[in-house]
């Protein structure tokens, strides 16, 4: 698989999980998230990468909600396919310092 096959690839994930989160809702989480306790009882939310790192790897929201449309914002303006966490967690992160 060439790189540009992987990004256009990656591009289309990355879109598909921010679409279909804000039209749907629900919750999303990366293959590596363990679980231990019930989601249900939480709000939208999401995880944290760290102290300063807002996650995009544990998500949960309503359909439609404001939150996620600026994440869509954000990644249609902002895109980055060459550096990890410009789509995932840094986008998170300023979205949320932004509102």
């Amino acid at each position: 698989m060439t790189k540009t096959l992987q990004n256009k690839l990656l591009l289309l994930f990355l879109l598909c999980r921010w679409l279909l989160l804000w039209r749907y809702g629900g919750i999303y989480l990366d293959m590596d998230v363990v679980v231990t306790r019930p989601l249900s009882a939480l709000p939208n939310c999401t995880g944290l990468e760290s102290e300063q790192w807002a996650a995009a790897g544990v998500l949960k929201f309503s359909p439609s909600h404001p939150l996620i449309h600026s994440c869509l914002t954000y990644f249609a303006q902002h895109f980055d396919g060459q550096v990890w966490g410009a789509n995932g967690p840094e986008l998170m992160t300023q979205v949320l310092i932004d509102k």
